[in-house]
């Protein structure tokens, strides 16, 4: 496992605050947190608010932010309002896509989590 997952309790404590932000939203919001290359938290950022079933993924924005804040690592962040927490094909698509574009920007997409009734981390189940 790579960032800042090495870490269980820094793990726990980005879930939990992520539950924290995420959680009680009726619409699904995406967010991120930018990270040193010492998985030092920058800063947190709401970067999308979409209806209850879908979000838009502004790669340029998400981009733009990551660059600006001189970021290396990147925990991409949504949530499924009420729902549970496993990602639809669509969430894969676009993590891979995501992930993808950060690579040849020299950004690493350490982690995606989905917030819903609990949370699914996408390093813990082998997809990024």
């Amino acid at each position: 496992k790579a960032g800042i997952i090495l870490n269980t309790q820094k793990y726990q404590e980005c879930v939990d605050f992520l539950m924290s932000q995420l959680h009680h939203q009726d619409e699904e919001v995406l967010s991120a947190m930018f990270l040193t290359n010492h998985n030092e938290l920058i800063e947190y950022q709401e970067i999308s608010v979409g209806s209850s079933i879908f979000v838009n993924v502004p790669t340029r924005e998400l981009t733009k932010i990551a660059l600006n804040n001189n970021a290396k690592h990147i925990i991409l962040a949504h949530n499924h309002p009420r729902q549970s927490p496993k990602p639809s094909a669509q969430d894969k698509q676009v993590t891979e896509r995501i992930k993808v574009i950060m690579q040849g920007l020299n950004l690493q997409i350490t982690d995606h989590i989905i917030i819903g009734n609990g949370h699914y981390s996408f390093l813990d189940n082998g997809l990024i």
